[in-house]
């Protein structure tokens, strides 16, 4: 059926919007609340679990006419399915890209309130992918477009205490070992923002970010 599905999509846009399908149950209200409402100004590309339901891709495919779905396991979150998706959107030619996902942080009494913001910030209405287009255009350095609620500082002990092994890696990788042990920046906290395809161009490495590296799945 995804084959299918697939066999009708044409690249339309230069902007995508790379969407991580893993709740089936937020399909109606992301769908028609924010997606939908762009599908005039950008394409899309969808990664779902191997286990997906008939029902959810073609309620995808109705509210979405023109789409990409990628069937994927689930490991690394929403981040192993996004590598998967950059790699086809690369391949595909898209200049810009927003990353969203079927956020719930289950561990917070406020992840649906938390999930709303960083939607309502990244896609407002139907002209906003346009706009953010044209600033990419017109500052050639930009590379990532983040909400403010999102923007954290990783320096903070509770940030990063669980995830030092891998920021490790991932700093000596990108050649800033002079990173570690501080971790002096900032980052999108509910990985959720609009970014340059060619910002993330390392994505492409398999040597940087292997498929294969992503932990499988034990409530991490």
């Amino acid at each position: 059926m995804i084959e299918a599905m697939n066999q009708l999509f044409s690249k339309r846009c230069e902007a995508v919007v790379i969407a991580h399908i893993f709740y089936e149950d937020l399909i109606d209200s992301l769908f028609d609340s924010y997606l939908s409402a762009v599908q005039d100004k950008c394409d899309l590309i969808v990664t779902v679990m191997q286990d997906v339901s008939v029902a959810s891709l073609q309620k995808i495919k109705a509210k979405f006419n023109n789409c990409f779905i990628i069937q994927t396991t689930n490991r690394g979150r929403d981040i192993r399915p996004f590598v998967v998706a950059f790699r086809k959107a690369n391949e595909l030619g898209y200049l810009i890209a927003c990353k969203v996902h079927t956020k719930k942080s289950l561990q917070l009494s406020t992840g649906d309130k938390w999930r709303s913001q960083l939607f309502d910030s990244l896609l407002p209405n139907p002209a906003f992918p346009a706009s953010v287009l044209q600033r990419f255009n017109k500052f050639p350095s930009l590379g990532l477009l983040v909400p403010d609620c999102a923007l954290h500082d990783l320096s903070d002990p509770a940030a990063h205490l669980n995830n030092t092994k891998w920021l490790d890696k991932l700093l000596t990788r990108m050649v800033s070992r002079d990173m570690i042990d501080t971790y002096k920046f900032f980052f999108p906290a509910g990985s959720m923002y609009w970014f340059k395809l060619a910002a993330f161009a390392q994505l492409l490495d398999d040597d940087f970010a292997s498929l294969d590296e992503f932990e499988l799945e034990a409530g991490q």
